[in-house]
């Protein structure tokens, strides 16, 4: 990159070989080979969210090094220079991060600091995986998945750090609204970039077709126009960056129909798939494609689970059958979208493999798969949690098998998985001070700042007891924290989870105990 940069400070600043200098060393905690490219853009804070960038590098070398910006005054000794570092991931260019809305695989990066007469100033520049898709505004940046002012602020020895400002608060949970939605458990919910979509979804009474945008800023609701489909749930769905895609699911039939819904109002029906209807499928949005893959699910029950999948592109209006996974036709699994590939984990098929301790990840680049990994019988279990947290799929809790036995315990151990390497991270069950009555079934949760975080579900496996509990598993340390109950959600199995980058919209979920499902919900943020 610093070829590139120094062309760039001779293009910017006239006095490129003035001692009077700032530069600007950048560096990732991102594996390599998930980096796309970096681009760099100076100019005013507030002005260079889409402004294009003055240098772009694809260089990403060992230790996570991108490079180094080297600026100096083109007036005054003490004039202000303010940058942009934007690094596109998992095949997401630097470009269209800047062009779109800087999320679906990006890192920015900002900082604004005045020159010191005759003063080389360092400002190390750290591109955080826990930075991923975290909007900030044009004046602020991202540290630690959090939004702080951009200034730097005291420099020592030639070093500077950004200026915190204020303390940050600790997460809390805040009450939401009342919801313009009826309850229902398992809608597909996606964050659009400035407010949580939530459609579909099941009830005791049935299904649901319709959907509405939550705010959590303005803590308001609105209802999306009606839908072109039958309502549904166990449904297959993606967000695109741009739209959400809608596939397949269970009403009043098992459907292989689908649409696409544009955020601006209007429903589009997706061209005949060639795949054969089903429910329960895993879906993932591919950013190095631009396709929607589904894969697996089932007609019905678990003994009509599948195995075959296929791959949308709503750019072409086109699809196409995917190679053929080495892991066997299931249903009731996970699956995550990591360092540029689909990983699958878990799942059953009655008579053939009820809680199939196994995953395989499919790269949609090459249309390969990688071979089946087999983990040990412990780790077997259907409907884990599965998030996506530094480049790795993380999955957690589940039960041992689709329909509960005498005696069967719910689960409190997970794994992390290294699409890439095939490393394996083995994540050990908590101490019951800190999760009661061992593992859950049924739970949700997200990933932020190199930690797990999982909330609700059910416990002990013998009596389907809701929870509301709030626990953390540091990835780093590897030790498990609880956390505050003062308001959150009530007790609930399936909450559905919403994470914006700063906080996690949990609303929705279901009482197996007393068959009736939540349309009440909380943020839980600063």
């Amino acid at each position: 990159m610093r070829s590139r940069i120094v062309l760039l400070c001779a293009l910017v600043f006239v006095e490129c070989k003035s001692p009077t200098e700032i530069s600007f060393v950048i560096t990732t905690d991102v594996n390599c080979a998930r980096v796309r490219d970096t681009a760099i853009s100076v100019g005013t804070l507030g002005t260079l969210n889409k402004k294009p960038p003055a240098a772009t590098s694809e260089v990403c070398t060992t230790g996570g090094k991108l490079g180094t910006l080297v600026v100096t005054p083109s007036a005054g000794r003490s004039d202000e220079v303010e940058v942009q570092i934007v690094t596109g991931l998992d095949g997401k260019r630097a470009e269209d991060c800047i062009s779109g809305d800087l999320t679906g695989g990006c890192i920015v990066a900002r900082r604004a600091l005045r020159f010191s007469a005759h003063s080389a100033l360092v400002v190390n520049i750290a591109m955080e995986s826990s930075c991923r898709d975290v909007p900030c505004a044009g004046d602020q940046t991202c540290d630690k998945g959090r939004c702080v002012n951009a200034e730097v602020g005291a420099c020592a020895t030639g070093s500077c750090d950004l200026d915190a400002g204020a303390p940050q608060l600790p997460f809390r949970w805040r009450p939401m609204s009342k919801s313009v939605l009826s309850e229902r458990v398992n809608p597909l919910a996606f964050w659009t970039g400035k407010e949580a979509l939530f459609w579909g979804g099941d009830t005791p009474g049935g299904q649901r077709g319709d959907g509405a945008f939550y705010d959590p800023t303005l803590d308001t609701w609105r209802l999306i126009p009606p839908d072109i489909l039958a309502d549904r749930g166990s449904t297959a769905g993606v967000w695109t960056g741009a739209e959400m895609l809608v596939w397949g699911g269970a009403g009043l039939a098992i459907y292989a129909d689908g649409a696409r819904f544009d955020p601006a109002g209007s429903w589009t029906p997706l061209p005949a798939s060639p795949l054969k209807a089903r429910r329960a499928a895993v879906a993932v949005w591919a950013t190095t494609t631009n396709e929607m893959i589904i894969w697996g699910g089932d007609a019905g029950m678990p003994n009509s689970s599948m195995s075959d999948g296929a791959a949308y592109s709503p750019s072409k209006r086109v699809w196409r059958m995917i190679a053929a996974s080495p892991l066997g036709a299931r249903t009731a699994m996970s699956a995550v979208w990591a360092s540029g590939r689909m990983v699958v984990y878990s799942g059953a098929k009655l008579n053939t493999c009820d809680g199939c301790p196994d995953y395989a990840s499919y790269d949609p680049s090459t249309d390969t798969w990688s071979a089946a990994s087999p983990l040990d019988v412990a780790n077997r279990r259907v409907w884990p949690l599965g998030v996506e947290g530094d480049g790795k799929a993380w999955f957690w809790g589940g039960q041992p098998r689709y329909f509960i036995s005498q005696g069967d315990q719910f689960i409190a151990n997970g794994a992390g998985l290294d699409p890439i390497t095939g490393a394996t991270e083995f994540i050990a069950a908590p101490v019951v001070s800190v999760l009661s009555a061992g593992g859950r079934s049924s739970v949700n949760g997200w990933f932020y700042d190199h930690k797990l975080w999982v909330f609700g579900g059910y416990m002990p496996a013998s009596s389907r007891v809701a929870t509301n509990d709030l626990v953390v598993y540091d990835t780093l340390t590897h030790d498990w924290t609880a956390l505050t109950k003062t308001g959150a959600p009530t007790p609930r199995g399936d909450p559905t989870i919403v994470w914006t980058g700063r906080e996690a919209i949990v609303w929705g979920g279901i009482d197996a105990n007393t068959n009736s499902s939540f349309a009440d919900g909380a943020v839980f943020g600063l």
